[in-house]
C-alpha cells in the first residue's frame, strides 16, 4: 500500500514471501516493512546495493528511466532523514513495461 491505500495491480506484501526479495542492484523500488502482519505506506528506492535489507522489505519495482533524477534527490539527504530543501515528485504514475 501507498499512502495507506493498496496499489493497483500489486498485492499487499506477504510475509512468508520476503525471503524472496534480494537487493542486488540500485534503483530498487521497495515497500517499507515494519515487521511480521503490518504493512507501511512508504516506500524507497536503493541506489546502491544493499543486502543488509535482504528479506526484510518487499520489492514491487526498479527506475527504468531517470536515474540522474534518483542520484539528485539522494544528494538532498541528510543525516537526521530530512531532506536539505522541498522535494516534490507530480506526473507520476505506473508504466506498462
Amino acid at each position: 500500500s501507498i499512502g495507506g491505500a493498496a496499489v493497483p495491480g500489486f498485492p499487499p506484501p506477504d510475509d512468508e514471501c520476503l525471503h524472496k526479495f534480494i537487493f542486488d542492484k540500485p534503483f530498487l523500488l521497495a515497500l517499507a516493512s515494519k515487521g511480521p502482519n503490518t504493512t507501511n505506506s512508504q516506500f524507497f528506492i536503493t541506489t546502491v546495493k544493499t543486502r543488509w535489507l535482504d528479506t526484510k522489505h518487499a520489492i514491487f519495482g526498479k527506475v527504468l528511466d531517470g536515474f540522474e533524477v534518483v542520484k539528485a534527490l539522494e544528494s538532498l539527504g541528510t543525516a537526521s532523514g530530512k531532506p536539505s530543501n522541498l522535494v516534490t515528485i507530480v506526473n507520476c504514475g505506473i508504466i506498462d513495461v
